[in-house]
Formats: C-alpha cells, sequence, structure tokens
C-alpha cells in the first residue's frame, strides 16, 4: 500500500468495523 500523509506523523492503530474480525483481535499498530 502507499500512504501520501504529508503532514501527519506518529503511532496510531486500525482495526476492523466488521464485528466478529474485531472480536476475533483484528486490530494493530500503524507507525507513520
Amino acid at each position: 500500500y502507499n500512504f501520501n500523509v504529508p503532514d501527519q506523523a506518529g503511532t496510531f492503530w486500525y482495526h476492523s468495523h466488521l464485528s466478529t474480525q474485531y472480536c476475533d483481535g483484528l486490530r494493530g499498530p500503524f507507525v507513520v
């Protein structure tokens, strides 16, 4: 994937919006 974030940096997290995946732990760190 390519992300264009010229004015934003830091530590974030991603997660699924599908309830069954979220309950199963589909989430994690995302460092820009």
